[in-house]
């Protein structure tokens, strides 16, 4: 995964230090990336373990790179973007929700090639899903390319218009969120039932791993999937008509919708 491109990324919370961790497995060179976060002593450990070479400030990033990574929260851009020298660098991936490309430029406030990816937390063990916000038309196709060779370390890539990002920010970016969330229901419930957390806990877990196997492996629906589970009169048909009485699928939609709606919102914060 050699690349003539120098990268410097800025922010090592969970999803930077993923990205950082899969690329240099991935083979990327050393000497070709350079890391920085706000926190000094979170930066010397991780790069003291990884062997990277580290930037004292985003200034003397942009120095020393050709295209900056932001993996930081929204509510930190304005401030990182505020240190940012464009006019050192060639090219700047956001992976922030809901800030348009536009307002990251503005805050930049000098114009630079800018891309927006939304990856989700997998990323950490190698089987993320990516968006990328390419338009056909950016004239960005270089920057692009190494975008999709970055994210290409920590699992899949997908090349989306920047308008579909707050779609698949609310579903994928959120996502592992409901899974956990449903996973840790199902645990509850079998310790409820009697049986011991650790039992609850792997039956939820390889409960989850195998449905998902099993959908991936044909070309059934899900629909399809859950009807082969549900024999008429059965145990899951009891079970799924509490959970249509209760609204679930609804409140599922509902859930997404509302993230959705705050990804969007973000960008007039």
């Amino acid at each position: 995964m050699s690349s003539a491109v120098s990268l410097g990324v800025v922010g090592l919370g969970n999803m930077g230090t993923a990205i950082v961790s899969g690329i240099v497995e991935a083979g990327w060179s050393r000497s070709k990336l350079v890391v920085y976060d706000i926190d000094s002593e979170k930066l010397e450990k991780f790069a003291d373990t990884h062997d990277l070479l580290t930037a004292a400030s985003i200034a003397d990033l942009c120095k020393a790179v050709d295209v900056l990574l932001l993996a930081v929260k929204p509510a930190d851009l304005t401030d990182v973007c505020g240190e940012i020298t464009v006019d050192s660098i060639t090219g700047i991936i956001s992976i922030a929700a809901g800030v348009s490309t536009d307002k990251i430029n503005s805050m930049v406030d000098q114009q630079t090639i800018v891309l927006r990816a939304m990856p989700n937390t997998p990323a950490r063990v190698g089987k993320g899903l990516t968006f990328l916000a390419a338009e056909p038309d950016s004239g960005s196709d270089s920057l692009t390319g190494l975008a999709v060779k970055i994210f290409d370390a920590v699992g899949e890539v997908e090349i989306i218009a920047e308008s579909q990002l707050d779609a698949v920010t609310a579903l994928a970016g959120s996502g592992p969120a409901y899974i956990f969330y449903f996973l840790e229901s199902l645990k509850q419930a079998g310790v409820y039932l009697g049986l011991k957390p650790q039992i609850a806990n792997k039956t939820a877990l390889e409960t989850m791993a195998g449905a998902v196997e099993l959908a991936r492996a044909g070309d059934e629906s899900f629909a399809q999937l859950r009807e082969q589970v549900s024999s008429p009169g059965g145990t899951t048909v009891e079970a799924l008509k509490y959970l249509d009485l209760v609204g679930f699928k609804g409140s599922i939609v509902e859930a997404v919708n509302r993230a959705h709606q705050k990804s969007r919102l973000l960008e007039k914060e």
